[in-house]
This record gives C-alpha cells, sequence and structure tokens, in this order.
C-alpha cells in the first residue's frame, strides 16, 4: 500500500477497534488487509498498518506465552484489568480461536464457570472454558491457553487451586 493511503488504512483501524476491540494484532492486520483486497501479510503491509497505528487513540497490551509475544489492542475506553466481559464471536460471526483471544476475556469467562460450578477439575474448568467461547471441544491450542489463564489468575490472586480443583 501507498503511504498516501494511510489515513484511510487510519480510519479502517480506527473502525475495527470501534466494533471489536480488544482485537489481537494479527486480527486486525489480516482484516484491514481483507478491506483493501490484500490477501497476504507481507513485511511492508506490516510496515504501512504500523504507520496507520500511529495516529490511532489506543492502548496495546503485551501477553506472554509458550508461543512468543501476543498484542491487543483495546480501545482508550476499555481497561484490561476491569475490562468485564467475554465474547463469543466477532463482529462478522466467526468464532475467535482461544490464542487470539485476550486474557481479561478468558478470565471472565473462567470467572463464571467458576462463580456456577463452585470448583472444577482443571480438565472440566478448561472444557467449561472453551464452551463459552463457543467450541464443543478442546484442543491444544485452546488447552494451553486455559492452563496459562489459569496460572496467571493463581499469580493474580483470584484463581485458588487445592485437591486437585480450582475455584474463586
Amino acid at each position: 500500500s501507498d503511504p498516501a493511503e494511510v489515513p484511510q488504512i487510519r480510519r479502517s483501524i480506527v473502525r475495527y477497534l470501534i466494533t471489536e476491540a480488544p482485537i489481537e494484532r494479527n486480527v486486525l492486520i489480516r482484516k484491514v488487509l481483507s478491506d483493501w483486497g490484500v490477501a497476504r501479510q507481507t513485511d511492508k503491509a506490516e510496515a504501512v498498518f504500523d504507520k496507520a497505528m500511529e495516529g490511532v487513540s489506543c492502548t496495546r497490551t503485551t501477553e506472554y506465552s509458550s508461543d512468543g509475544v501476543k498484542y491487543f489492542y483495546w480501545r482508550a475506553d476499555q481497561d484490561e484489568n476491569t475490562y468485564p466481559y467475554y465474547r463469543v464471536e466477532d463482529k462478522s460471526g466467526e468464532l475467535r480461536t482461544l490464542d487470539v483471544i485476550p486474557y481479561a476475556e478468558i478470565r471472565n469467562a473462567i470467572k463464571e464457570v467458576l462463580e456456577a460450578q463452585i470448583s472444577l477439575a482443571e480438565e472440566d474448568l478448561i472444557k467449561e472454558t472453551v464452551k463459552c467461547f463457543g467450541f464443543s471441544r478442546t484442543g491444544a491450542v485452546s488447552s494451553k491457553c486455559c492452563k496459562a489463564a489459569f496460572e496467571r489468575g493463581l499469580t493474580e490472586g483470584w484463581l485458588k487451586s487445592g485437591a486437585d480443583r480450582y475455584s474463586l
């Protein structure tokens, strides 16, 4: 994309932030590129995206996992620490895999499950959490994401573990 298109690309970014934030960086890039008819995420396309992001008012959070670093963009009126929701689908009705869902949303689903179930064994808590996001089966990615959220929850103190069960 030509740098002259940066303002239009910025408008696409803002539109997605308004309707879909918090949103994972690569998901946002793919959606914006798709708007412009670009099928592949190249270094040049990412550089133009980054240039367009410079003028966007939002917060970027960083999450670390065994798969590397993930970046999530949040609207200025959203705070990951107090964000109270989890969403099953994106605005186009597509299910989002857990590896592109921010910790805050996974945390909220875990809390909802445990408020209803009181305590669960790890595999059952993973299964019920994954169901919150519209999946009937647990895969390696969703299991890994849930376990990472459990670890963070234990560290932050809102999640408790004992007798091979998790509770709030």
